[in-house]
């Protein structure tokens, strides 16, 4: 079973997908993280980015299809 941690690290990632999304001072600091990270941190900045991108739109998506079936159903 997964403890807080691992579901305020989800959170982290939800929100921060459309955090850098539609926040101009949330994508400064982070264009500002970039600019000033070496070749490693900027490795896992990606990873970072990737990850969010899965979890910020797979996750709402996902809700959604089982909220369609689930209401759509016969």
């Amino acid at each position: 079973m997964a403890d807080l941690g691992d579901a305020g690290e989800v959170l982290t990632y939800l929100v921060g997908f459309w955090a850098f999304l539609f926040s101009p001072r949330y994508r400064a600091r982070t264009r500002d993280a970039w600019r000033h990270a070496g070749r490693a941190q900027r490795g896992w900045m990606v990873l970072d980015g990737v990850v969010a991108t899965l979890i910020g739109l797979g996750l709402p998506l996902l809700v959604a299809w089982i909220l369609a079936r689930k209401l759509l159903a016969p």
